[in-house]
């Protein structure tokens, strides 16, 4: 299914991309409307149901007081016995008015008592069906909700099917590894490799959003790469980015006005030549990083960052636009290295940085992702990432992964 999916996508199927974003945005507004009727349903029933239960035992403890003040009162009655008006005198007389006036008052209390008591037997009623049908309709809101969720694991199905196949990763590419994680079911991060002639073009990119939103997202991004790569015979990482750039404008329909969506995409682009033994970079808002070791010539000056275990990291700096409109739009730049043996490339989407964990809750930020893949480097590429793996689950603890995770290492 994977193969025959990024062959369509090669072929630039765009009503079955259209099909695509339409089942995941019409599940992603299913979903949300679900949620939120679950979330405003229980609160509803649960303030109800919290009002009356209060107004219940209140009434309660008032019938309680009642009843137990007119049983003092009947007691009191039985013990004073009073004499009869006949014999009793004029105090005698006026004892018993006061006490007949005593029992027709406590008559009606206890004909009050009653009433009281059929009406909290009502108002228990009452909650006992207001209960019932708050259950109902929760079961029926986890009902749909499984049905959307089934339906956004499907498209999960979908989305990592366009991604690049795992038996096409080995053959494109050189001792590598990728780390991904998606926050939610479907991700915006989204990665792909092509060979084209000798080279092979290598991108990590992080879409505006995360979950349905962001797949949508990469989904574009992942058909247009495909239509732009098609028949290219010498591929450059610039003019790949224009182009991305055009193609997302275009569908969006963004052209700088006031109040139209701002989506798009950050990602950054390595076009490697192994017969050559060089890299191209062009970066939108992303940067490369060139691990090195210490006593081998930089790259230049200006891009050492860190330092440590005897290597040195150069950050490779993207252009500060992203694939989208943007006010102070500016062309695409681009460099090119040359790699030494034992260098190490990294790219990545801002996910692992922004990461919030620790003892804490700091991000994890930029630093401690350097200085986690110097101290790591000695490790073959696919221990380095079950190591990166455990020190991000660490990190998280008892925290919430806050946005998708994308990181690729090449050992080229």
């Amino acid at each position: 299914m994977k193969l025959l999916l990024a062959d369509i996508f090669a072929n630039e199927a765009w009503p079955l991309l259209a099909g695509l974003a339409l089942l995941l945005a019409l599940a992603a507004l299913a979903l949300w409307a679900h949620r939120r009727g679950v979330r405003a349903a229980r609160a509803a029933a649960e303030r109800e149901a919290a009002a009356q239960i209060k107004v219940g035992e209140r009434r309660a403890r008032e019938l309680e007081q009642e009843a137990e003040r007119l049983r003092f009162l009947l007691e009191k009655q039985k013990q004073e016995r009073p004499a009869s008006p006949e014999t009793g005198g004029t105090a005698g007389l006026g004892q018993f008015k006061e006490l007949e006036q005593e029992r027709i008052r406590l008559q009606n209390i206890g004909q009050e008592f009653q009433e009281k008591n059929k009406k909290l037997w009502e108002l228990s009623t009452s909650i006992h069906k207001e209960k019932q049908r708050v259950e109902t309709l929760r079961r029926a809101i986890e009902e749909k909700h499984r049905v959307v969720t089934d339906s956004i694991n499907y498209a999960q199905r979908i989305q990592r099917a366009v991604l690049p196949p795992d038996e096409l990763l080995p053959r494109v590419l050189p001792e590598h590894f990728v780390l991904f994680r998606p926050r939610d079911i479907v991700s915006g991060d989204f990665y792909w490799a092509r060979q084209v002639g000798r080279k092979t073009v290598v991108v990590a990119a992080d879409c505006t959003g995360h979950g349905v939103p962001g797949a949508f997202m990469s989904m574009l991004g992942i058909s247009f790469l495909n239509e732009i790569l098609q028949g290219q015979d010498d591929p450059r990482a610039a003019s790949i980015l224009e182009a991305l750039r055009a193609k997302v404008k275009s569908a969006l329909r963004q052209q700088g006005r006031m109040g139209e969506a701002q989506d798009g995409m950050d990602l950054a682009l390595a076009i490697l030549d192994p017969e050559a033994r060089k890299v191209e970079f062009a970066g939108a808002n992303n940067p490369l990083w060139l691990l090195r070791r210490d006593g081998l010539p930089a790259p230049s000056p200006d891009k050492r960052d860190e330092s440590a275990n005897g290597h040195t990291l150069y950050a490779l700096k993207p252009t500060k636009n992203p694939i989208g409109i943007f006010l102070r739009e500016k062309p695409f730049a681009q460099e090119t290295l040359e790699l030494l043996p034992g260098d190490r490339l990294y790219l990545f989407s801002d996910g692992l940085p922004d990461q919030v964990g620790g003892p804490k809750g700091d991000k994890f930020k930029a630093k401690r992702f350097k200085q986690f893949l110097l101290a790591t480097l000695d490790l073959p590429m696919d221990q380095q990432k079950a190591a990166l793996e455990r020190e991000l689950d660490q990190w998280i603890g008892k925290h919430h992964q806050v946005d998708d995770i994308l990181v690729i290492g090449l050992k080229p």
